[in-house]
C-alpha cells in the first residue's frame, strides 16, 4: 500500500471491488454516480480504506443495519473485522479501577459515536451481566457483553478494544490480571456469538495477546489484529466455497 499508516491504507479501484466482494465495474458504476467515497491521483481512482469502512458503517444503520446484521449471521467471512473496530474504537490506555470505572470507558467511544443513547443504562446491563458471572477469561483476556442483546438498541455491530497495559483485577476466571478488553456491542445473539468466536479464533495466536498489550500505538494494535483477522476470514470463505460446491 502506499501509506504508513493503516488508516491512511489507499485502495485501487479493484481493490475495493474485491474488499466489498463485488465486481469492478459495479464499484466504477458507483464512482461515475459519487455513491461512494473516493478521488483521483494521476487520473486513477483511489479509496481511502477508513473512509469505505465508515461508508459502510453508514449503510449499515437505519432500515439498512439489519441487512448488516444478517450478513454478519449467514456470511460472517464476508465482514472483516477492521469494519467493526475503527481506530476511534481503540483506547491505548485503559486507567486501572473497579468494573464499573472499566467499563464506562470502554463505552464512551460508543457513546461519542452516538450509538448509544443512555449510557448509564448500557452500564447497568453490562455490570448485571458482569454480575451473574464475570466475562474475564484467562490470559488476560475479557469479553464484556449485555445478557441479553436484544434489550439494546445498536445501529450497526462493532467491538471497543481497550488496552490496560499494567493489569488489572477484573475477576478473571483464571484469578490472573486482565489487560484486554473487547466490549461486544450487538442486539444480535447470532452476531453476538459470531464475534465471541471470531475473536476467541484471532487470540489463538501464539503470542499476539503479548504483542497487543505491548504495542506502542493505534496503528500497531490494527496491524496485528487485523492481519490475523485476515487469514481467519480467509479460511472461512474457503471453507464456505467449498461446503457451497458440495
Amino acid at each position: 500500500m502506499n501509506s504508513n499508516s493503516r488508516g491512511e491504507e489507499l485502495l485501487t479501484l479493484s481493490e475495493v471491488a474485491a474488499y466489498l466482494k463485488i465486481a469492478e465495474k459495479t464499484v466504477h458504476r458507483m464512482v461515475q454516480k459519487d455513491e461512494i467515497p473516493c478521488f483521483k491521483v494521476a487520473s486513477q481512482w483511489r479509496f481511502q480504506k477508513e473512509q469505505i469502512d465508515q461508508w459502510i458503517r453508514g449503510k449499515m444503520k437505519g432500515p439498512a443495519q439489519s441487512a448488516g446484521s444478517r450478513l454478519l449471521e449467514t456470511t460472517p467471512h464476508k465482514v472483516s473485522l477492521s469494519q467493526l473496530i475503527t481506530r476511534d474504537f481503540i483506547i491505548m490506555d485503559v486507567k486501572n479501577g473497579d468494573k464499573k470505572a472499566i467499563l464506562s470507558q470502554l463505552v464512551t467511544p460508543l457513546e461519542k459515536a452516538k450509538m448509544v443513547d443512555n449510557r448509564e443504562t448500557y452500564l447497568e446491563k453490562l455490570l448485571f451481566r458482569e454480575n451473574m458471572i464475570t466475562t474475564g477469561l484467562a490470559k488476560g483476556v475479557a469479553l464484556p457483553h449485555v445478557r441479553n442483546p436484544q434489550e439494546i438498541q445498536a445501529p450497526f455491530p462493532a467491538v471497543v478494544l481497550g488496552i490496560c497495559r499494567e493489569g488489572c483485577d477484573y475477576a478473571a476466571l483464571d484469578g490472573q490480571p486482565t489487560c484486554l478488553f473487547f466490549l461486544i456491542f450487538s442486539d444480535s445473539v447470532t452476531v453476538h456469538l459470531r464475534l465471541t468466536s471470531r475473536i476467541n479464533r484471532i487470540l489463538l495466536k501464539e503470542g499476539l495477546i503479548t504483542s497487543l498489550i505491548k504495542a506502542s500505538s493505534v496503528d500497531e494494535v490494527m496491524e496485528l489484529l487485523f492481519r490475523e483477522d485476515e487469514e481467519i476470514r480467509k479460511l472461512d470463505e474457503e471453507r464456505f466455497e467449498s461446503e457451497g460446491a458440495l
